[in-house]
């Protein structure tokens, strides 16, 4: 689905469509691949592994995250092969079409669920990495507004007194894991690793977000872990870390992500109006 969504934003920045003719067998078999993995529900049902970003937890069923990404890369191949290949263009459109309704129905009240296993009770904690679903907008405004309000309230370390730490920047996920048996690793420690971690290239997601709004509040995402960052020692950027546990690897790639966001609402983050 990355190939996808790479290949969808090197044609909308350039507007060079050569390379889609080239990639387009590679687009079908991608989507048709996830198309196999449909559940009872019609959307792509992970099996139990461990095999997406959050390697350290077995995630299964209706994962939010991999939703949003999903729906992301069937709005990119529906523009990409609006010329080429226009039956199959439609028909992922249609996919989007379907598929929203099925999406919303995970809905917890307050935000989506983690994931939802095929024979098991929601992970309903308020994960970091659902906001896939609001960067590919497959969800309502209104319900986009809310889970951005919750990150707000409990992601927001300043902000959630139930964590003992004070102020040190984002967390992926609060409360902590509910299921031990799904977790393994770094990530079977509460706060630790993909259990509550500040990861700097999904706080640039919740940043993007509020920039994309024209909400406030996305100076802290964007800068806090990079001044925690300063005050620890760390020069370069930073995989990940949280008080109790030892940081992640430094020199890490994806980290930049924040720097990204910053570039790509320059005009916004220059103009220094912000709202803390």
């Amino acid at each position: 689905m990355f190939f996808i969504l790479l290949l969808g934003d090197y044609v909308r920045t350039t507007g060079d469509d050569g390379q889609v003719e080239r990639y387009w067998p590679q687009v079908r078999a991608i989507l048709d691949r996830y198309e196999g993995f449909g559940g009872t529900s019609g959307l792509p049902s992970k099996p139990f592994n461990d095999r997406d970003w959050a390697d350290n937890v077995f995630r299964s069923g209706l994962v939010a995250y991999d939703l949003g990404l999903w729906i992301g890369a069937l709005r990119a191949a529906a523009e990409l092969g609006r010329n080429l290949d226009p039956t199959f263009a439609k028909q992922a459109a249609q996919r989007v079409h379907q598929s929203l309704p099925k999406i919303a129905a995970l809905w917890t009240g307050r935000w989506f669920a983690d994931y939802t296993p095929p024979n098991g009770e929601p992970e309903a904690h308020l994960a970091l990495d659902s906001l896939t679903l609001l960067r590919f907008d497959a969800v309502s405004p209104e319900h986009g507004d809310q889970v951005l309000q919750a990150v707000r309230s409990n992601l927001e370390s300043r902000r959630n007194s139930l964590q003992r730490w004070g102020d040190w920047g984002m967390m992926c996920a609060f409360p902590p894991f509910s299921r031990r048996k799904e977790l393994r690793a770094k990530s079977a420690f509460a706060f630790r690793y993909h259990n509550g971690a500040d990861w700097p290239w999904l706080d640039a997601v919740y940043a993007q977000e509020r920039l994309r709004r024209g909400l406030g509040g996305w100076h802290y995402p964007l800068m806090r872990w990079w001044e925690v960052s300063l005050a620890e020692g760390w020069a370069a950027p930073v995989e990940y870390y949280s008080p109790p546990f030892a940081h992640g690897s430094l020199m890490q790639g994806w980290s930049s992500l924040p720097a990204c966001v910053v570039l790509d609402h320059a005009e916004t983050v220059l103009a220094g109006d912000f709202d803390l």
